[in-house]
């Protein structure tokens, strides 16, 4: 399959649209932004949400749901694609996409991985996924808690997740960028993404901030109702109008976060020691991977 070309399974009018490539992850590393960025190319079309979470599931045959309920606004854009940061380091999602999307091209962010697992419990935390009761330093010690381990330590092992994508796809069909890249060379990466997926890489958003920094609501409470009374009203509404309403969401967002910050308190200096014992050899075998040097990854 050449770059960037659609993946169409069926011989009828209504042809199933597939996307042509994944972003992958990870999570808290500037994956929305990226979405925004590939979303504002006129010849790229992304999934609405964001994150569908279809190859997570056990619903995997049933594309063609897949392909109406996220894609139903395909108007002929030469690259398709969704950003699903859970595929990282789910196992089983890299040989469920080979399966079905062999020619599928995957686009990886990597933060900091210290840095990520420390933002990752707190976005969780402030949103009510996690008991307030428990600690980080509690959550990164302990292994019998896997719900709460694997999404904030685990998922930071990036070494173990790419390889297993390997394991699948060749590793030219893997685009690994870096955060810091994303901070201090944004045009670079952006440019690169494009030119990746097989499209116009002189094309330059309009905006070009970064979305969806996190901010810390003002209520955690009121994060947890607002999140309730919205998710069956996104249940709802026909997928190709979810932008239409994406200002009422916004909305809502702002009367909730109003008064809130982007300020999380410091590390504890224990734990970031123990996560760069935890992290020294993953991150040396994806330095040497990669041939990058990651030294500031501290």
């Amino acid at each position: 399959m050449a770059t960037g070309s659609t993946n169409r399974v069926s011989e009828s009018d209504q042809a199933m649209v597939l996307p042509n490539f994944f972003l992958c992850g990870a999570p808290k590393a500037g994956t929305t932004s990226v979405y925004h960025y590939l979303d504002a190319h006129p010849d790229v079309y992304m999934s609405e949400p964001k994150e569908t979470w279809f190859f997570n599931g056990d619903r995997v045959g049933a594309l063609e749901e897949y392909s109406e309920k996220y894609f139903a606004g395909y108007d002929g854009e030469y690259a398709v694609g969704e950003g699903t940061t859970g595929y990282m380091a789910f196992s089983e999602v890299p040989a469920r996409i080979a399966q079905h999307i062999p020619d599928a091209r995957l686009i990886f962010l990597l933060r900091n991985p210290i840095e990520r697992a420390y933002s990752q419990y707190w976005y969780r935390l402030q949103r009510g996924k996690y008991r307030p009761n428990k600690s980080f330093s509690e959550v990164i010690r302990d292994p019998n808690d896997d719900a709460l381990r694997v999404g904030v330590v685990e998922l930071g092992m990036y070494y173990d997740h790419l390889v297993r994508y390997q394991s699948h796809f060749d590793r030219s069909e893997m685009l690994i960028l870096l955060f810091d890249e994303l901070v201090n060379e944004r045009d670079k990466l952006v440019r690169n993404l494009y030119s990746f997926i097989g499209v116009e890489d002189s094309f330059v958003p309009k905006e070009m901030d970064a979305h969806n920094s996190t901010v810390y609501p003002k209520s955690q409470s009121a994060y947890q109702v607002a999140d309730t009374l919205w998710k069956p009203v996104r249940e709802a509404i026909p997928n190709q109008l979810t932008r239409v309403v994406k200002p009422l969401r916004s909305l809502g967002k702002r009367l909730v976060y109003g008064g809130g910050t982007q300020e999380k308190p410091e590390m504890n200096p224990e734990d970031r020691e123990y996560l760069r014992d935890v992290y020294r050899e993953p991150n040396r075998k994806l330095a040497e991977w990669l041939d990058k040097d990651l030294s500031h990854w501290q």
